[in-house]
């Protein structure tokens, strides 16, 4: 317990998790404002022709549009839209937080006072994925504060019990956990490649090059990709189906995510056990 407690500490302490903690929070209070400025209502106009001709009289018809910010509908679309950008601040917590250490070269002296290699390996993750999942959870409650704030003063509060509570309170236990996921997967990235751009690198490529190209290529491989899988769960809190029969469930998405990212944990912390470190 000491362990994971001095390793909580040296994660929070990182300047790279006090950077991005401060631009996520910049950029929530960046749209909350723009949101509380905003008209509470547009007007939209439209040319109404009394006949097929085009020459013939038109009337112009204005129709009143209320943008007011509705909190039932609003905030939940708001979550489910930051899932993708919370999995992305978990892979660059995750790796960062190791690569540091990596490239300050202060493993073999933390191996001094704790010379049990896995044990330490498996505390440092667990620190990178209770941190990340801990700065999610505070930006979703920030938001949800932000966006609370503005729909009482200028917008719709109607319709808000304790079921919409309740569900907002497990949607953001599942970003939170998408998130430390997320931050697992940098974590173990980071561990075979010993570079935090390795991490990044990695990440980009399978998610925008090489799982786009092998699903669209092999059916079978739909849903079976680790960063498909990840995206669908942080994403999608949806049922999928999409014919490929892959998955019918957003359990399954987070059991093949959970499956493939163990793999990777496995695969970094034999390494991190059987290599030299300076």
């Amino acid at each position: 317990m000491n362990l994971l407690v001095a390793e909580l500490w040296r994660c929070w302490s990182r300047r790279a998790t006090k950077l991005l903690l401060l631009l996520a929070t910049l950029a929530i209070a960046g749209v909350m404002v723009w949101l509380a400025l905003r008209p509470q209502y547009r007007t939209e106009r439209y040319y109404e022709y009394t006949s097929s001709f085009e020459d013939s009289d038109a009337n112009v018809v204005e129709t009143r549009i209320d943008q007011r910010l509705d909190l039932v509908d609003d905030l939940s679309a708001a979550m489910a839209g930051t899932g993708t950008a919370l999995m992305v601040l978990g892979v660059l917590l995750g790796s960062t937080l190791l690569g540091a250490e990596f490239g300050a070269g202060s493993l073999s002296t933390q191996l001094t006072y704790e010379p049990r290699r896995i044990r330490m390996w498996v505390t440092k993750a667990a620190a990178a994925a209770l941190t990340t999942a801990a700065v999610c959870a505070a930006l979703l409650l920030v938001m949800t504060a932000g966006m609370t704030v503005v729909a009482a003063t200028r917008g719709i509060t109607d319709g808000i019990d304790a079921d919409f509570v309740a569900d907002r309170a497990l949607e953001l236990g599942r970003l939170a956990t998408a998130g430390a996921l997320g931050a697992l997967f940098g974590f173990a990235i980071t561990g075979i490649a010993r570079k935090t751009v390795a991490a990044i690198v990695v990440f980009l490529v399978m998610s925008f090059i090489l799982e786009p190209v092998v699903t669209h290529n092999f059916g079978w491989a739909e849903a079976r990709t680790p960063m498909d899988a990840l995206g669908t769960f942080a994403f999608d809190p949806f049922v999928r189906d999409d014919g490929t029969g892959a998955w019918n469930s957003l359990g399954q998405a987070a059991l093949v995510a959970c499956v493939w990212i163990f793999g990777l944990l496995m695969i970094s912390g034999v390494q991190f056990r059987r290599r030299e470190l300076r």
